[in-house]
């Protein structure tokens, strides 16, 4: 059995009281929205995870090696 991304949202949404309409501005800072405004598409380094960034949306965040 497995757990879709929705039903994992949902969760934490719903049981851990995580206010979703806060995660976009921890994902994109100023920081990030400059270097993706500059350079366009790619990996960014925000914080403490990369952001993968495809068409002006981010399409992943992975953590950092290390």
């Amino acid at each position: 059995m497995i757990v879709n991304e929705l039903a994992i949202l949902r969760y934490q949404q719903l049981v851990e009281n995580i206010d979703r309409s806060l995660v976009p501005g921890k994902i994109i800072t100023p920081a990030l929205h400059h270097m993706v405004t500059t350079l366009g598409d790619g990996e960014y380094p925000v914080n403490n995870f990369i952001a993968v960034v495809k068409n002006q949306i981010v399409v992943n965040v992975k953590l950092q090696a290390g």
